[in-house]
């Protein structure tokens, strides 16, 4: 039986793991890269919570505000009765974390042994690519959206320059997709060979590239929407040449077509579009 152990200081060294959560929230891409040396990840929420149990990374704690306690019962009972479930009132959970809480559950997991490239992609009926993505609301936002468009078997990979997915904002924008989609995070002697890679082992690599040497997103062929690899880079730089040497090779580049004068999408939204041009949630 789980036992519920109340917190009644933030200076208590049960939940150093949940303390200064806001150290960070605006880190750019080289302190999100030091997260990745952790062994464990916090996200916020109660639907994250209840995403993490039965996801491959394991729940090392719970800190909840008493009044939900009841409600995430059911999560509670499926729990091994080892994991600690720290419960503390909502003042002191901002406390905790160093800013104003609101969502009342916290779940800490284990990152555990990363997936590398063949794993994610295994069994995948798609996949989207990412180069230096860096920002984490577009990660986030790209996972939330792979999850819902990107057809029964979805995966992410994402290259050296990219910032972490388990980075506690990350998984708040993608609303816990993280913890359902699997990736990959490919090493730098892997970019941008993977892309060739991918199209050997059976997908369709199309390459988002603004510019008209690039075929409409609606003309591609019918074969694109069979198992595709979709490659993003980002709205400022797009991808790099060595990227789109390696689509060229193995596969089309694409456009999205909008009003003139407007030379970019947010990264999020392109692949948003993409996916769902593609058909891929249909399949």
């Amino acid at each position: 039986m789980v036992v519920l152990i109340p917190i009644e200081s933030a200076a208590d060294q049960r939940v150093a793991e949940f303390a200064s959560l806001h150290r960070g929230a605006e880190a750019g891409p080289d302190e999100a890269l030091e997260s990745r040396v952790s062994s464990s990840f916090v996200a916020e929420g109660e639907l994250t919570a209840r995403l993490a149990v039965g996801s491959r990374f394991p729940v090392r704690s719970l800190l909840m505000s008493s009044a939900k306690v009841g409600t995430m019962g059911d999560v509670i009972a499926v729990l091994p009765a080892s994991t600690p479930i720290f419960v503390a009132e909502p003042k002191l959970m901002s406390e905790i974390v160093g800013f104003k809480f609101h969502r009342g559950a916290l779940v800490c997991c284990e990152r555990g042994t990363p997936m590398s490239v063949g794993e994610a992609v295994r069994r995948a009926s798609s996949v989207v690519v990412l180069e230096q993505v860096s920002n984490f609301d577009n990660v986030g936002g790209i996972f939330r959206s792979v999850s819902a468009l990107g057809g029964e078997r979805p995966a992410v990979l994402l290259s050296p320059g990219c910032c972490d997915p388990l980075y506690r904002k990350c998984l708040r924008v993608s609303m816990g997709h993280v913890l359902r989609v699997p990736f990959s995070q490919v090493g730098v002697e892997e970019w941008p060979g993977v892309i060739g890679r991918l199209a050997q082992e059976g997908f369709s690599v199309v390459g988002l590239s603004t510019g008209l040497s690039s075929m409409k997103l609606g003309s591609l062929p019918d074969k694109c929407a069979s198992r595709p690899a979709l490659v993003l880079g980002t709205e400022g730089d797009g991808l790099s040449r060595g990227a789109l040497a390696e689509i060229d090779r193995w596969g089309l580049r694409a456009r999205i077509d909008m009003r003139p004068g407007v030379d970019s999408l947010n990264v999020n939204v392109a692949a948003a579009i993409a996916l769902y041009g593609l058909g891929l949630a249909a399949r």
